[in-house]
């Protein structure tokens, strides 16, 4: 319904924040991630990438700073037993960059971290989304062969499509999984570089 609001922050609360936007306040719910990017910009105009929840009683908004949080978020939700709140929860504690590792590396008990979710949760969170970050990916954003041996055994092709679902494109994750290559030791740390790399521009 929404794909996302642009306005001023009139409000900055614990676990919300109220975006003005022609004229209309909106409340979102954030991860304390989004509220601090939020709070960066001080009285700028900022975009949130927005999501709404519809319950049987209830409709929430929720508000992301960038859309690659957002994606992860709509992974997040996915996994049977994680709902909205959960799955902020999990953001609030863990970039982007952060959980994708952790999903990729089977750490549970870093996502375990989060307030309210247990092992189990963070176990099965891993369980279903791994595969959804390495496959799953448009045949045009898989590297051409022989790209796994160039960059001295990693898998380029799994970094791309982990980009690719976070919500990146093609062209620009291949770019980035590329450039990162000559200094990654592992599957892991070609991701954790190629994410910095487009964080950077």
């Amino acid at each position: 319904m929404f794909y996302s609001i642009t306005g001023k922050i009139v409000v900055a609360a614990q676990n919300f924040c109220v975006v003005e936007a022609g004229g209309v306040a909106f409340q979102l719910a954030c991860s304390d991630k989004s509220l601090a990017a939020f709070a960066k910009k001080g009285n700028e105009t900022v975009t949130a990438y927005t999501y709404l929840a519809v319950r049987e009683d209830a409709m929430e908004l929720f508000g992301f700073a960038t859309p690659e949080e957002k994606n992860l978020f709509t992974l997040l939700i996915g996994v049977d037993g994680v709902g909205p709140k959960a799955a902020v929860s999990i953001l609030s504690v863990l970039s982007v960059e952060e959980l994708s590792l952790c999903i990729l590396s089977g750490d549970a008990k870093t996502i375990a971290t989060a307030k309210g979710i247990g092992l189990k949760t963070a176990q099965k969170v891993i369980l279903e989304l791994k595969d959804k970050l390495a496959k799953n990916t448009p045949s045009a954003a898989v590297p051409a062969p022989g790209a796994a041996a160039e960059s001295g055994g990693l898998d380029r092709t799994e970094a791309v499509n982990a980009l690719i679902v976070l919500g990146y494109t093609p062209k620009d994750a291949a770019a980035a999984v590329q450039k990162a290559a000559p200094q990654a030791k592992n599957l892991q740390d070609l991701i954790r570089l190629a994410l910095k790399s487009m964080g950077e521009k």
